[in-house]
């Protein structure tokens, strides 16, 4: 039989494999295996019990949380936490709330979705600090009026912070972004795949 595969959004192949019942439900009940979930729209609202996500989920490297009631960035820094292997991150449509009293850990994500969150480019910035390895933060429809570069007396030439950042994904916000154009750095991968 000729292998099957669709493309994914990075236009790399994922092979599609067909099977019966039984062995869906093999794979279902093994957790540990996963390495993407989608949780939306479930109503989620807390990370949870300590260290209840690592042992049901423990390799999971993509997660979607789209639409849920979390509001607190230190419940998604405990997801986080739980999760080290954690690469993509899809918090959109969860309204956060606009204090950051403290730094939620998301150390290892490269690739973070905060689509119509409510957030501002102040909180952008304080959140860069959690985010060493972030490669694609997505910002779409935050009604974003204000994008501001670093001070001019720094030396800065790119965007405050994110010096792995590759895509900036403003869409559908209102700020002028004419002052992004060649400002976000073009070095290599800081993630593996």
């Amino acid at each position: 039989m000729n292998e099957m595969y669709v493309l994914s959004t990075r236009n790399n192949r994922v092979f599609i494999e067909f099977v019966g019942k039984n062995k869906v439900q093999e794979k279902l009940s093994r957790f540990e295996d996963l390495i993407g979930a989608s949780l939306a729209y479930l109503g989620i609202s807390s990370a949870g019990p300590p260290l209840q996500i690592n042992a049901t989920i423990p390799n999971l490297k993509e997660l979607d949380l789209t639409g849920n009631l979390l509001s607190k960035w230190q419940d998604i820094g405990a997801v986080c936490e739980q999760l080290p292997d954690l690469r993509v991150l899809n918090v959109s449509n969860n309204v956060m709330r606009h204090d950051i009293p403290e730094l939620p850990s998301l150390g290892n994500i490269c690739v973070l979705f905060l689509n119509n969150c409510s957030i501002t480019w102040k909180e952008v910035e304080v959140l860069e600090e959690s985010l060493p390895k972030v490669e694609e933060v997505h910002l779409m429809a935050n009604k974003l009026s204000e994008i501001t570069p670093a001070p001019p007396s720094s030396d800065a030439t790119y965007v405050k912070g994110f010096t792995s950042l590759r895509l900036l994904n403003l869409e559908d916000n209102w700020a002028t972004t004419a002052w992004l154009h060649n400002r976000l750095p073009t070095q290599g991968s800081n993630c593996q795949p």
